[in-house]
């Protein structure tokens, strides 16, 4: 809402930068997708400390890659890198398919993996 407030305040369009926010949506989807994967196959107490990892990780990854002149393929490997410039309504389509990839697979894997262990309510 703040966002679409401030774009027209500045003369923009409003629903551009508004619906840039449904980034952080994608972003969260692809990470609960690999904590649930994690959870089903090993063990549930290792899923939320996995993603936190993985996202520290690549958080610090895209920020440090460009400072340490690192390859170009080292930076792509976080995973916000790949959305292109959502807030002024330049998608990267490979962000979007990469983060609905990781949430329905990794929910899919979830899945079977708590159905594998045979848990009982």
């Amino acid at each position: 809402m703040a966002t679409a407030v401030f774009a027209t305040g500045e003369g923009s369009d409003a629903g551009t930068p508004a619906r840039g926010v449904f980034v952080f949506a994608l972003y969260g989807l692809a990470w609960a997708g690999l904590g649930l994967a994690v959870g089903g196959l090993l063990r549930s107490s290792l899923a939320a400390p996995t993603v936190v990892a993985l996202t520290v990780g690549s958080f610090l990854l895209e920020l440090f890659a460009a400072a340490l002149r690192l390859p170009d393929w080292v930076g792509a490997l976080a995973l916000g890198t790949h959305y292109g410039h959502p807030f002024v309504g330049r998608w990267d389509p490979v962000g979007i398919v990469a983060s609905l990839a990781l949430a329905f697979g990794g929910l899919a894997i979830g899945a079977w993996g708590f159905t594998r262990r045979d848990v009982r309510g």
